[in-house]
């Protein structure tokens, strides 16, 4: 586009690395308060909605917008800005179609999806969030055009408005809906409407973007764009194994609610009330376990067209340099996160919900923490599969760790003594067989073979004494601090902050001393070398 900022993968990641800081305290602001608000019960409404949620979700846009931007990106790289225009037309009707569906089956069935989920009080919560769904699939077609053409700025500010107005409309509304005596499971349904709102305010301002940005191409190129028929095939030839793959993990997630709830219940003889106030404890965690793979994602999003383009031209060396890179940048973001939320996992659960969550979340938490990092190497090899056109591949990957994780769910949670942090502990199992099957997929079909060591060594070399620093400084200093009493949430607060802040200038003394990030990745991004120079890295 001859007046959109092209940038470079890292560049583009950095854009949407600051949008994702900015989403996270946002989100931060929301859900914290919020499951205070709701209370166990009225969480395990909300993540039990959010589930049925995500499901349609993954059937109506996952694979598909990682599809028109791979489809656009080699457009663009070969010259054909006609074909690209087709190709976003033909997404958007697919999108709105699929969109609808997901939409219409929140709406007129929400209390047949509640019950097959296993909770019936989340049905006001399902039909409240049915016109997300469309408004998310019109917005991923939008988004796809956008970062096919490497321009991350619109897909970052419509994220940042989406969690902005959500903030708004949804603390407001579950606040009040509580504060004038409404059950949880409708508090939880208004926290959804801020959910539609800020969706749709997206859609409108990227609308206006894409608009603005299309003039520039009112009259360019002289190429003949391939046939509806022929997108349509590429379209769902890249999007469906994706989105199988995709959806596949949400069902998955879906069926583990379930598990939750029958082996509890069924098996070890939990009332429906002790059932759900336990899921409302373990759901109140899983914000903190999808926090580094938030910062990762920029990654991904940036990744998939600049290989994709790599490959169109044969450039083998570049896509090996890239897909390094993304591995040792999401390393370094996501491995010192998952190692400091396990940890300093006492003191997070039981400051940040004070009195709500159960004894065992500390232990849960410490495994997500480990989890969270597994999560974000199989995700992110996920993503360059399918940048290189193997996303079938990644389907397999994804079905045999979400087989996993169900029949280890199953077993685990079965057992009294381990109950329903087995959770936790599958979800380790899971994330590791799917990035160990996806390193093997990638080494076996890139071009030029990658260095796994080269890329998640060093960054392990200054994480791993980080977190051993947090973990020995809390317990002493929360026992000093609190006189050798019990701690209370502000001796907690206060020890747990003072570990934090040694663990990151431990970390980032590690990171420049064993070569962790380099001169030439700080130069791939927006200001890097004025950050090298600050943090005194000069080569």
């Amino acid at each position: 586009m001859a007046d959109m900022k092209k940038q470079n993968f890292l560049h583009g990641a950095a854009i949407l690395t600051v949008s994702a800081v900015i989403i996270k305290i946002l989100g931060a602001i929301y859900k914290i308060p919020l499951y205070n608000i709701l209370g166990t019960q009225g969480t395990a409404d909300f993540n039990y909605t959010y589930n049925i949620y995500n499901v349609l979700l993954m059937f109506s846009t996952a694979g598909l917008p990682v599809a028109v931007s791979r489809l656009i990106a080699e457009a663009n790289t070969l010259g054909k800005p006609n074909q690209a225009k087709r190709i976003f037309n033909v997404a958007l009707t697919v999108f709105v179609v699929l969109g609808s569906i997901g939409s219409l089956a929140m709406l007129l069935f929400p209390t047949q999806l509640a019950i097959y989920i296993g909770n019936v009080q989340s049905a006001p919560g399902i039909q409240t969030m049915a016109p997300a769904v469309l408004l998310v699939c019109i917005l991923s077609a939008y988004r796809g055009w956008e970062q096919g053409h490497s321009n991350m700025i619109p897909t970052s500010v419509t994220q940042v408005l989406e969690v902005a107005i959500k903030v708004v409309f949804g603390l407001a509304i579950s606040w009040a809906l509580i504060r004038n005596g409404a059950p949880e499971s409708h508090a939880a349904a208004g926290a959804m409407v801020g959910v539609s709102v800020g969706t749709l305010v997206a859609c409108i301002y990227i609308f206006v973007a894409k608009r603005r940005n299309m003039k520039s191409l009112a009259d360019a190129g002289n190429d003949v764009p391939d046939s509806v028929g022929h997108i349509l095939k590429s379209l769902f030839r890249i999007g469906v194994p994706i989105a199988l793959g995709a959806a596949a993990m949400s069902i998955i997630q879906l069926i583990d609610s379930k598990i939750i709830s029958y082996v509890m219940q069924n098996i070890l003889q939990y009332s429906y009330e002790e059932t759900m106030q336990h899921f409302g404890s373990y759901s109140m965690l899983l914000p903190f376990h999808n926090l580094p793979w938030f910062f990762v994602t920029p990654f991904t999003v940036s990744l998939v067209p600049a290989i994709a383009a790599h490959m169109v031209k044969k450039n083998y060396a570049q896509a090996k340099y890239v897909t390094e890179v993304s591995i040792r940048g999401a390393t370094v973001i996501s491995l010192p996160m998952g190692i400091g939320m396990a940890a300093l996992a006492y003191p997070i659960a039981n400051v940040i919900y004070y009195g709500k969550v159960t004894a065992d979340a500390p232990i849960q938490l410490a495994l997500l923490g480990i989890a969270s990092y597994l999560m974000c190497m199989a995700l992110m090899m996920t993503s360059i599969l399918q940048a290189m056109g193997k996303e079938r591949l990644s389907v397999i990957s994804l079905v045999m760790g979400g087989v996993v994780k169900i029949a280890a769910n199953f077993l685990l949670i079965s057992n009294p003594a381990i109950n329903i942090n087995g959770t936790a502990i599958s979800s380790v199992i899971c994330y590791l067989v799917m990035a160990a099957m996806n390193y093997v997929f990638i080494q076996k079909n890139m071009p030029q073979r990658i260095s796994l060591a080269g890329a998640v060594m060093r960054p392990i070399m200054s994480a791993v004494p980080m977190g051993v620093a947090a973990w020995a400084v809390y317990t002493p200093l929360a026992g000093v601090l609190s006189g050798g009493g019990e701690p209370t949430r502000l001796t907690m607060l206060l020890a747990m902050g003072i570990a934090v802040v040694l663990a990151v200038v431990i970390y980032l003394v590690m990171v420049i001393a064993t070569r962790a990030i380099t001169l030439d990745d700080l130069k791939l991004i927006p200001k890097g070398e004025r950050i090298a120079k600050l943090l005194r890295i000069q080569k």
